[in-house]
């Protein structure tokens, strides 16, 4: 069974399998570069003590989620709001598959 909302979901949709929710791609492969590279850069921050305190903690959870986005390549707050960095060729050829069924 597949689940659509409404318009500003159609980038993305889940689809609940077995009482489970398979989340599609929506970050281009620019965008998953970004993300861990941000991490990483976070990372040698807090390890070399240039970021410390509670400053240090909140890089390092925010280059965690990043990190995690990046390498699941689904970000949450992309389906939420509607986007996508797949391309627009992507979203194109998804478009045309819907409406050739």
């Amino acid at each position: 069974m597949t689940i659509v909302t409404d318009r500003a979901f159609s980038v993305m949709e889940f689809c609940i399998i077995k009482n489970s929710i398979i989340m599609k791609k929506n970050l281009g492969l620019f965008d998953r570069i970004i993300r861990i590279l941000f991490a990483a850069g976070v990372a040698i921050l807090y390890f070399a003590n240039i970021t410390t305190g509670t400053f240090g903690i909140i890089l390092m959870i925010a280059g965690g989620v990043l990190l995690i986005t990046g390498f699941v390549n689904f970000c949450p707050i992309y389906f939420a709001l509607g986007l996508s960095s797949k391309g627009k060729m992507h979203r194109v050829v998804k478009e045309n598959k819907h409406a050739a069924s």
